[in-house]
C-alpha cells in the first residue's frame, strides 16, 4: 500500500513494517545556528544557547541552566512515560474499551511538559486512544519491538549523555562562583585597608595641624610609620582585588563558553529525542494503516500531523515559553572606598587617589584597545579561512569568544573611568560626564560599600571606537581634577612634611622682621596677625564605636615643659576666647612655635595662642 509522503510499506511474516522510498520522512531538520560573522554573533533567544541565562531581574547565574536541566529531565520522564503507556497499551488490548479513558487522562499529564508541533501530534495520538475501543491482538509484540524497547535504550543513553554535558557546565559555574566569592572577599579587604589607611592619615594630619599642644618627635615618627605601613597594606589589598577581578573575567568567559557549547549540545540531543519520538510514533501509526480499514483515515490524519513535527520549531517554542531570559554580559565594576564621597576622607587626599586610579583605568583601556587590533586581525584571518573551507570552525568560535570578551572588558574599563570621573565631578562641584553606558550600570550600596555591575544585553554591540571618543571628550575636563600622584610621591611628600614639623619643633627663632601697629589702642601697637582656622576633630567624627584607637596627645598645661620663653613687645587684646591678652613686658612660656604666625604658650597660668610678631624670644 502506498502512503502519501512515505513511499511504500511492506509487512513481513512477523508483522514488522519496512519502508521503501521514505528516506526523506525521517530527515532531521537541523537548527540554523547563527554564523560567526561578527564578534557578537548570534545570541538568538529562540535557541537554547541564547535563552537559558538569568531569570528576569534575578542575578543567580545558574537559574537558566537549572531550568534547562529541569526541562530535559521532564523530557526524559516524557520518554519513560511513553514507554510505560505503550506497554500498557499492548497489554490491555482485550480490556482497551474500559481502560482507554483512564490511560487518556494519564497521557494528558505527560503532554503538559511538551510544546509545539510535537504536542499537537501527541494529542492526536491521545485522540486515537479515546475514539477507538478495539485493537488487534497481534499489535502487542509490534508495539514492544518498534516503540518500547528502542525508546527505552535511547532514553537511558541520552540520560548518560546529558550528565556528561551538564557536568562540564556545572564545573565552570562552580569555578566562577568561587572566584566571585574571592572577589567579594578581597573587595571587603581592600575597603578595610583603605579605611585603615585613611584613619592613619587623619591621625597624622591632626598631629601636624595640632594647635595648643606639642607632638613629640617620637610620636610623630610613629604616626608617619603607621601611615606608610597602612598605605602599603592598602595598595597590596587593592592590587589583589584587581588581580582577582581579572581572574573573574577569565572564569566568566570559561563559563559562558561552556554554557554556549553545552546548550548547543543539549539542543542537538533534544532534537534527536524529539525526532526519535517522531519515528516511534510514525512506526506506531504506520502499523495500523494497512490493518484496519475503518481506522485508515484516522491514522492518515495522525501521520500528517506527526510528519509536520519540527524539532527546531519545537525548540523555539520551548525557548519562548520556558526560557528564563536572554544572554546578558555581566561585568563587575571597580568600586573603591574613595568613590563614595559620603564616607569621611580628607578632600585633597581623596582627589589625589581618585585621579591616580582614573589614570590606571585610562592606561588599562589603552592596553585593551591595542590588544583588540591584533585580535581583530586574527579573527578576520580565521573567518576568511573558514569561509574558504580550510579553517576550523571551532577555532573561529574560540577567537570570536575572545574578541567578544575583550570588548566587554574594554567597556568595563571605560565604565570604571566614567564612575571615577563622576566621583571627581561630585567632589569638585563640576558637571558630571555623559556616557552611553549609563543605562547599563547598576549600583547598590551595602553598608557604605558600593557594588556596581555593568549589564550589557545581547542586543548591545560594544563599539570601542565610540567609547574611546566619548572618554577622550570627557578627559578634557580632567585637568581640573589635578595630575596623577603616585604612592611613592605621596609618601615622599608626607616624609618632607614630617621633617619640616620636627625642625619647627626644635627651632628657637628670633622676633619677626617687622611689626606694624593696627589692632589695639595702647602705648605700643602691632599688626593684626592672620588667624588660622582650627581643624575639626576628624578622627572622632570618622571612627565608629567598635574600633579601638589610641587617644590624641593631651593639650599642654602650664606645668608642661616649655620650648622657650619670650617677652611681649606690644600690647594685644584677644579677639577670640582661646587667645591670650598681652601687655608690653609680659613674659610667656612657649609650648608650640611650629606656626609662623601664631604660637601657643602660657601667661600667668592661662594657656592660649598669641601672635608671634608681638613677642621676642629670650
Amino acid at each position: 500500500m502506498a502512503y502519501p509522503g512515505t513511499g511504500e510499506v511492506d509487512y513481513g511474516s512477523d508483522g514488522a513494517a519496512s519502508y521503501r522510498g521514505s528516506e526523506s520522512l525521517y530527515a532531521v531538520p537541523t537548527a540554523t545556528i547563527a554564523a560567526m560573522d561578527s564578534p557578537h554573533a548570534g545570541w538568538d533567544p529562540t535557541q537554547f544557547f541564547g535563552a537559558f541565562w538569568t531569570r528576569g531581574d534575578h542575578h543567580h547565574l545558574d537559574d537558566g541552566f537549572e531550568e534547562l536541566k529541569k526541562y530535559l529531565r521532564q523530557g526524559n520522564e516524557f520518554c519513560k512515560d511513553i514507554i510505560e503507556i505503550m506497554k500498557e497499551r499492548a497489554a490491555l488490548e482485550d480490556q482497551y474499551a474500559k481502560k482507554l479513558q483512564g490511560l487518556y487522562a494519564k497521557s494528558l499529564k505527560v503532554a503538559e511538559n511538551t510544546f509545539g508541533s510535537l504536542k499537537t501530534a501527541w494529542n492526536l495520538v491521545l485522540g486515537e486512544f479515546k475514539d477507538r475501543a478495539e485493537w488487534h491482538l497481534s499489535t502487542c509484540e509490534v508495539i514492544k519491538r518498534s516503540v518500547c524497547d528502542p525508546l527505552s535504550s535511547f532514553k537511558d543513553q541520552q540520560r548518560k549523555d546529558h550528565k556528561a554535558i551538564q557536568a562540564n557546565v556545572e564545573k565552570s559555574l562552580k569555578s566562577l562562583l568561587e572566584i566571585n566569592g574571592l572577589v567579594a572577599k578581597l573587595k571587603r579587604t581592600a575597603h578595610i585597608k583603605s579605611k585603615e589607611a585613611e584613619v592613619a592619615n587623619i591621625a597624622l594630619d591632626e598631629a601636624k595641624q595640632a594647635v595648643g599642644r606639642t607632638v613629640a618627635e617620637k610620636d610623630m615618627a610613629r604616626l608617619q610609620k603607621a601611615v606608610i605601613g597602612a598605605e602599603r597594606m592598602r595598595d597590596k589589598a587593592d592590587s589583589a582585588y584587581r588581580d582577582s577581578m581579572d581572574k573573574a573575567v577569565n572564569a566568566q568567559e570559561d563559563w559562558e563558553s561552556a554554557m554556549i557549547t553545552g546548550c548547543k549540545a543539549l539542543q542537538r540531543s533534544e532534537e534527536e529525542r524529539i525526532n526519535t519520538i517522531k519515528r516511534m510514533l510514525m512506526d506506531y501509526a504506520q502499523r495500523y494503516v494497512g490493518q484496519l480499514q475503518p481506522m485508515e483515515q484516522c491514522f492518515q490524519n495522525m501521520t500528517q500531523f506527526i510528519q509536520a513535527v519540527s524539532a527546531p520549531d519545537d525548540c523555539v517554542v520551548v525557548s519562548k515559553e520556558r526560557g528564563t531570559g536572554p544572554f546578558v554580559a555581566v561585568q563587575q565594576l571597580y568600586d573603591c572606598y574613595e568613590q563614595n564621597i559620603q564616607m569621611h576622607m580628607e578632600r585633597t587626599r581623596r582627589r589625589n587617589i581618585l585621579v591616580d586610579k582614573l589614570d590606571l583605568f585610562r592606561q588599562e583601556a589603552q592596553k585593551r584597545d591595542k590588544m583588540r587590533v591584533g585580535l581583530s586581525k586574527m579573527w578576520e584571518a580565521t573567518r576568511d579561512s573558514v569561509r574558504d573551507g580550510k579553517g576550523d570552525p571551532q577555532a573561529l568560535f574560540a577567537v570570536t569568544r575572545q574578541l567578544a570578551t575583550l570588548d566587554y572588558v574594554t567597556a568595563t574599563a571605560y565604565a570604571n573611568q566614567f564612575q571615577l570621573r563622576c566621583s571627581l565631578s561630585d567632589l569638585t562641584g563640576t558637571a558630571r560626564p555623559v556616557s552611553a553606558l549609563v543605562p547599563m550600570i547598576e549600583r547598590v550600596e551595602d553598608k557604605g560599600i558600593f557594588n556596581s555591575t555593568l549589564r550589557l544585553p545581547s542586543t548591545y554591540r560594544v563599539d570601542p571606537d565610540a567609547l574611546r571618543t566619548e572618554a577622550e571628550k570627557a578627559s578634557q575636563a580632567d585637568q581640573s581634577f589635578g595630575q596623577p600622584m603616585t604612592a611613592a610621591s605621596r609618601r615622599q611628600s608626607n616624609a618632607a612634611g614630617m621633617a619640616q614639623a620636627r625642625a619647627a619643633a626644635r627651632a628657637n627663632t628670633g622676633p619677626p622682621s617687622s611689626a606694624a601697629p593696627t589692632r589695639s589702642m595702647s602705648q605700643a601697637h602691632a599688626p593684626a596677625p592672620y588667624q588660622p582656622q582650627q581643624p575639626a576633630p576628624l578622627q572622632a567624627q570618622y571612627l565608629d564605636e567598635t574600633e579601638d584607637f589610641p587617644p590624641p596627645p593631651p593639650a599642654p598645661t602650664p606645668g608642661s615643659r616649655a620650648l622657650c620663653r619670650c617677652r611681649a613687645l606690644y600690647n594685644y587684646d584677644p579677639a577670640e576666647e582661646d587667645e591670650l591678652r598681652l601687655r608690653v613686658g609680659d613674659e610667656l612660656d612657649v609650648y608650640d612655635n611650629s606656626d609662623e604666625t601664631w604660637w601657643q604658650g602660657a601667661l600667668r597660668g592661662v594657656v592660649g595662642i598669641f601672635p608671634a610678631a608681638y613677642v621676642q624670644v629670650l
